[in-house]
C-alpha cells in the first residue's frame, strides 16, 4: 500500500510541476488566483459526472452478462479511474478488471470486453469529431507541431475504435485473433491476445444492439459533459470565447489527451490549446486563456483522480472486510472442516 501511495503522489506531483511551469511561462498565476471558485467547482462537477456516466455504461454492459451487484460494479469501476494517470493510459482498464475479479469474483475478460466496447463507441464519436475538425480547421493552421501532434492523437483514437469495434463482425474478429497468433511465434505473450479476441468477438455477438445503442447514448452524454466542464473553466476566468472556437478547442483537447507517454496529454494539451486560441482570438487576454486551460486540467485530472483514489481506499477496506467475514462464517468453517479429524479441524480454526 505504501508503494501505491508513493507512486500515485509522485505522478500527481509531476503533473502539478508541468502545470506550474506552464503557468510561469504564460504569466497566468494572477489570473488563476483570481478565478471564480464557484465556476471552477461546476467545471469539476461536470467532469466527474462525465466519468461517472462512462462508468455506469461499463457497469451496465457488465451487468447484462453477469449477476454482479450493479452499484458494487460502479464503485469498482470508479475506483480504477486513478489508473488513467499511467503514461500509456492502460492502468485504468487493468485495475478495473483486477478489482471486479478480486472484489466481485467476475472474470477479467468480461470486464475488459465491456471496457473495450464502451471505449470503442466513445472513440468512434471522438474520431468523427476529430475528422471534421482536421479537415476544416487543423490543417489550416500554420503550425507544423500542432498538425503533427493532432494527427498522431487522431491515429491513436481511430485505430483504437477500429480494434475495439470491428470484431462485431465475427470473421474480422477471428482475423485479428489470427494476426496475434502469428505474432505469438515471435513473442508467446501474444497468444493471450489471440485467445482474448476470439472470446471478445463472441462477447460482442452476444451483446444486443439495444444495449450497444444505450451505451452509445451514454458515452455521447459523457463527452458532452466534458465540453460543459471546459466551458465553465473559461467562465471561471471571465472570458467569452466564440462557440465554434470552443468546440474546435474541445476536439483538440480530447484528441491530444490520448497521445501516448504523457498522462492525459499533460503539457501538450495546454501548450497547443493556448497557441490555438491565442492565434484565432487575439483579442482575448493570453494570461486568462492559459489560466482557463490550467483550471480545466484541475477539473479533468486532479479532482477525478484524487476522488477515485479515495473511493479505491474505501472500497478496498469494504470488500476486504466483507471477504474476510464471508470466509470466517460458520458455513464456510464447517465446509472447510468437513471430512477432517477433530484435531485437524481445531488446528485449522485456531
Amino acid at each position: 500500500m505504501v508503494g501505491k501511495f508513493t507512486q500515485f503522489f509522485l505522478i500527481l506531483l509531476g503533473i502539478f510541476a508541468v502545470l506550474l511551469i506552464f503557468s510561469r511561462i504564460t504569466n497566468s498565476f494572477e489570473a488563476i488566483a483570481g478565478a471564480s471558485l464557484f465556476f471552477l467547482a461546476i467545471a469539476c462537477f461536470f467532469f466527474v459526472l462525465s466519468i461517472t456516466i462512462w462508468v455506469f455504461s461499463w457497469a451496465f454492459l457488465l451487468k447484462t452478462r453477469s449477476k454482479l451487484p450493479f452499484w458494487d460494479a460502479v464503485l469498482a469501476g470508479f475506483s480504477s479511474v486513478y489508473g488513467s494517470i499511467d503514461p500509456f493510459q492502460f492502468g485504468a482498464d487493468a485495475l478495473r478488471a483486477l478489482f471486479v475479479k478480486n472484489w466481485l469474483n467476475s472474470s477479467y475478460s468480461d470486464s475488459l470486453a465491456a471496457s473495450m466496447i464502451t471505449k470503442g463507441l466513445k472513440f468512434l464519436l471522438m474520431a468523427l469529431l476529430a475528422g471534421i475538425a482536421m479537415v476544416f480547421f487543423v490543417f489550416t493552421q500554420n503550425n507544423a507541431l500542432f498538425a503533427v501532434s493532432f494527427f498522431s492523437g487522431f491515429v491513436v483514437i481511430a485505430l483504437a475504435a477500429l480494434l475495439f469495434l470491428l470484431p462485431m463482425d465475427k470473421k474480422i474478429g477471428f482475423k485479428i485473433a489470427d494476426f496475434f497468433r502469428h505474432l505469438s511465434k515471435f513473442w508467446k505473450k501474444f497468444f493471450l491476445a489471440e485467445n482474448f479476441f476470439r472470446a471478445y468477438s463472441g462477447y460482442l455477438q452476444g451483446t444486443s444492439k439495444r444495449a450497444i445503442a444505450i451505451v452509445f447514448a451514454a458515452v455521447t452524454l459523457s463527452l458532452f459533459f466534458e465540453f460543459v466542464s471546459l466551458f465553465f473553466s473559461f467562465e471561471a476566468v471571465g472570458i467569452p470565447i466564440p462557440f465554434l472556437l470552443m468546440a474546435v478547442l474541445f476536439v483538440i483537447i480530447i484528441v491530444l489527451s490520448r497521445v501516448p507517454v504523457l498522462p492525459y496529454g499533460i503539457g501538450l494539451v495546454e501548450a497547443v490549446g493556448f497557441s490555438f486560441v491565442s492565434l484565432n482570438a487575439p483579442a482575448l487576454p493570453e494570461e486568462k486563456i492559459a489560466a482557463a486551460l490550467a483550471l480545466y486540467a484541475i477539473a479533468r485530472i486532479f479532482v477525478p483522480t484524487i476522488l477515485s483514489f479515495a473511493v479505491y481506499l474505501a472500497c478496498a477496506k469494504k470488500f476486504s472486510t466483507a471477504k474476510n467475514f464471508k470466509n470466517s462464517s460458520p458455513e464456510n468453517v464447517s465446509r472447510e472442516n468437513k471430512g477432517k479429524k477433530p484435531e485437524q479441524a481445531v488446528q485449522k480454526n485456531n
